[in-house]
């Protein structure tokens, strides 16, 4: 996936309030310019603290995520005053 110019990148670009699972990734390329993540490119919420976000028992094995600014192998960007959890997550990446 590249998408040089955009923000929120990833198999989910953005994430609010939701649940992802199960995901496994391999020899995947991600690329975005902000908010850039292997599963989840950005995650936001309604920056009343009201909900929580989980990333569960994702995989990441010869992937390469890359972009700008906030990137990282599982989540890129977490809003602030949004809870998220990880939870069982790797990556090799």
């Amino acid at each position: 996936m590249s998408r040089n110019l955009q923000s929120g990148v990833g198999l989910f670009g953005v994430l609010y309030n939701g649940i992802v699972k199960n995901v496994k990734l391999v020899n995947a390329k991600i690329i975005g310019d902000g908010a850039v993540g292997g599963v989840v490119g950005s995650v936001i919420g309604d920056g009343e603290e009201t909900g929580v976000s989980l990333v569960q028992n994702c995989t990441l094995s010869g992937c390469t995520v890359s972009g700008n600014v906030g990137v990282g192998g599982i989540v890129g960007m977490v809003d602030k005053n949004v809870r998220l959890q990880i939870d069982t997550c790797i990556t090799d990446s």
